[in-house]
């Protein structure tokens, strides 16, 4: 639920209307915008880095559920079609931030 969430809050809120969120996926974002590279592709690779790190420092059941969270993620954001919900820009970032912060 949280990754389709997260989905929903990217592109019926941020992305179709510029905004950009915090974190690996405001840099992948970013990256998205100013590149074309493909934004799954981009959310998978920026984290690479992290999970394993958290492989090292945190444990290997966290790392497992942490890369099929990000496959989901990127896979969802890949796929699944979703409506712009609005153009008003309070609701994009009370709804897109309320959204992204559910996963």
């Amino acid at each position: 639920m949280g990754v389709l969430s997260a989905g929903f809050g990217l592109k019926g809120f941020l992305i179709p209307n510029g905004f950009i969120d915090g974190g690996i996926t405001g840099i992948s974002l970013l990256i998205h915008i100013e590149s074309d590279i493909p934004l799954a592709l981009l959310i998978v690779t920026i984290n690479l880095p992290f999970i394993l790190l958290g492989w090292q420092q945190i444990g290997r059941i966290f790392s497992i559920k942490s890369i099929i969270a990000i496959s989901l993620l990127a896979f969802i954001v890949a796929v699944l079609p979703y409506p712009v919900v609005t153009n008003d820009k309070l609701l994009i970032a009370v709804f897109g931030g309320f959204f992204l912060a559910q996963a």
